[in-house]
């Protein structure tokens, strides 16, 4: 009977231990979803402000103009 226990709490504790690994991956993989989508917009705003600036300056718009 106590053998029975020891199986049925340890079979309990390695689903827990599975369901927050299950838990904590896909709350990393959120996590840096979140930040990707956070920093991408702004990123690619910022590379094409830099481009136009880039192409601005090269003086071919400026005679144009």
């Amino acid at each position: 009977m106590h053998t029975e226990i020891d199986k049925l709490c340890s079979i309990i504790i390695l689903l827990s231990l599975g369901i927050i690994a299950v838990y904590a991956s896909i709350q990393t993989a959120f996590i840096t979803g979140l930040v990707a989508a956070l920093v991408a917009p702004p990123a690619a705003i910022l590379a094409g402000m830099v481009h136009a600036g880039k192409k601005f300056q090269s003086g071919s718009d400026i005679k144009k103009l």
